[in-house]
C-alpha cells in the first residue's frame, strides 16, 4: 500500500488502514520532491508521532508501521514529514493525515456474565423487567451491538433488539414456577460478527393473588349441650395457594352476636365454645367463619357452620300439678278408674320417655299408661272401698 506525498507545500493526504504493522504506507517520496538542486533529498517525520508508531526511509522516503495500530486508542494520525537537499539546504514539508480504520477485534462486553433479578408474579405484560447493556469499543458496524434471547423458557420472555429491555408475553405464575434463567446474546454487525453473553437469573416473587379457600362452604357438626365450656368441637381448614404472608391465614367468627357463644383459635380455625348450650333455649346456631391471609392487600373467604345442639338428660319431669286429689264413691268396682296423673319432661326422645311409681306401694292402685300426653291413670286393683 502506497501513499504518495507531495512536498510543495503543506498538503494533507488521508489512508484508511486497518492493523497494519510494519507495512509500508508512503514511498517514493523523492518521485514527488522537486528539490532546487541536484542533490539527493534527506526524508525525516519531525512531529506527530511521540509515540514513535512509524518510520520514514531517510532516502526513499516510505513510511513504515512499528508495531500494531489501534483505531480504539488512536483513531487519527497527523505526520509532518520533511525533505531536506542542498547546501545551504533547501526544505520541503508535508502533512501525512493518517486515519487508522476500525476492524471488529472487539466482541460486546456486559459488565458481568450473570445477573440476579427478582420480578413480581403480577408484572405487567409489555413492561421491561431489565435491561441488558453490552458496550463494543469498535465503531460503526463494529460497534453496533444486537440483543437476542438464546434461551427462553416456555417463550414467556422477549427483548428489544436494540434497547436490550426483556419483556414479560405472558403472566408470571409463582406457583407454578418460581424460577427462570435466560441467556441473552449481544452480537455487534461486523464481519464476522462477535458475541458475549449474559446469563439472566429471575426469581418471581409471590403475591397475594390467591384468596384462601375453605375445603368445605358449608360444615354441619352435632354438639351436646352438656358439652363443657372451652372444649372444641370442630376443625375448619382453608388453604392458601400463595406463600410466606400472603399464605398464612387467620380465622374469625363473623357474627358479633355469637361472639359470647362460640370462639375460634386464630391460627387453627380449631372452633371451641365459651358459654354452656341449652337445646330447650336454642337447639340450632348458623355461623359463618372467615379466613383471612396476611397479604397486602389481604384475601378472604367464608364458610358457613351449622351447629346442632343434641338433647342431653338435663331436664327433671314436672308433674302438671304439685298435689292430685281423686274422689271415689264407696264400692267402687276392681279396675275402676280412679283418676289421671301427668308429668312432663322438656329434654327429647329417650330423655323425656317417663315412668310413673307409687310411692310408698300401694296394693290397692295401679298405675296404667295412657298416652304419653295424657299421663297415666289410677285404676283400682283391690277390694271396693268401704265408707264406713
Amino acid at each position: 500500500m502506497k501513499l504518495r506525498v507531495f512536498s510543495a507545500g503543506p498538503t494533507t493526504y488521508f489512508l484508511k488502514v486497518s492493523f497494519l504493522q510494519f507495512k509500508m504506507l508512503a514511498a517514493e517520496l523523492s518521485s514527488y520532491f522537486l528539490p532546487l538542486s541536484s542533490d539527493s533529498a534527506r526524508y525525516s517525520i519531525y512531529s506527530g508521532d511521540p509515540n514513535g508508531y512509524f518510520s520514514i526511509n531517510p532516502v526513499t522516503g516510505i513510511i513504515r508501521t512499528n508495531t500494531e495500530l489501534d483505531h480504539e486508542t488512536h483513531p487519527f494520525v497527523l505526520l509532518n514529514v520533511a525533505a531536506m537537499t542542498g547546501d545551504p539546504p533547501t526544505f520541503g514539508h508535508s502533512q501525512v493525515n493518517i486515519t487508522i480504520g476500525d476492524v471488529n477485534d472487539n466482541a460486546p462486553e456486559f459488565d458481568t456474565v450473570v445477573v440476579k433479578i427478582s420480578v413480581a408474579e403480577n408484572a405487567e405484560l409489555g413492561s421491561p423487567i431489565y435491561a441488558a447493556h453490552a458496550h463494543d469499543d469498535d465503531s460503526g458496524d463494529n460497534g453496533a451491538v444486537v440483543y437476542q434471547l438464546l434461551t427462553n423458557p416456555d417463550g414467556l420472555f422477549k427483548i428489544d433488539p436494540r434497547q436490550g429491555f426483556i419483556m414479560l408475553t405472558r403472566k408470571l405464575d409463582f406457583e407454578t414456577t418460581q424460577k427462570y434463567a435466560l441467556v441473552i446474546g449481544a452480537q455487534d454487525k461486523g464481519s464476522p460478527p462477535l458475541r458475549s453473553n449474559l446469563t439472566l437469573n429471575i426469581e418471581v416473587q409471590d403475591v397475594n393473588d390467591n384468596p384462601p379457600t375453605f375445603e368445605k362452604d358449608e360444615y354441619q357438626v352435632n354438639v351436646a349441650e352438656s358439652l363443657a365450656v372451652n372444649s372444641q368441637f370442630l376443625q375448619v381448614n382453608a388453604i392458601d395457594l400463595d406463600t410466606g404472608n400472603n399464605a398464612r391465614l387467620t380465622y374469625r367468627v363473623r357474627e358479633e352476636a355469637l361472639a359470647d357463644v362460640f370462639g375460634i383459635f386464630p391460627n387453627s380455625g380449631s372452633l371451641y365454645l365459651k358459654k354452656s348450650l341449652d337445646r330447650e333455649m336454642r337447639d340450632r346456631y348458623t355461623l359463618t367463619v372467615v379466613a383471612t391471609d396476611n397479604g397486602l392487600p389481604p384475601g378472604s373467604a367464608a364458610a358457613t357452620v351449622n351447629v346442632f345442639v343434641n338433647d342431653a338428660n338435663d331436664n327433671d319431669p314436672v308433674f302438671t300439678r304439685d298435689v292430685y286429689q281423686f274422689t271415689i264413691e264407696e264400692n267402687l268396682e276392681k279396675g275402676a278408674l280412679v283418676g289421671v296423673v301427668s308429668a312432663t319432661d322438656k329434654d327429647l326422645d329417650a330423655n323425656a320417655a317417663l315412668r310413673y311409681s307409687l310411692l310408698p306401694v300401694n296394693s290397692s292402685f295401679q298405675l296404667n299408661s295412657l298416652t304419653v300426653s295424657d299421663g297415666l291413670m289410677m285404676r283400682l286393683v283391690g277390694d271396693p272401698f268401704q265408707k264406713e
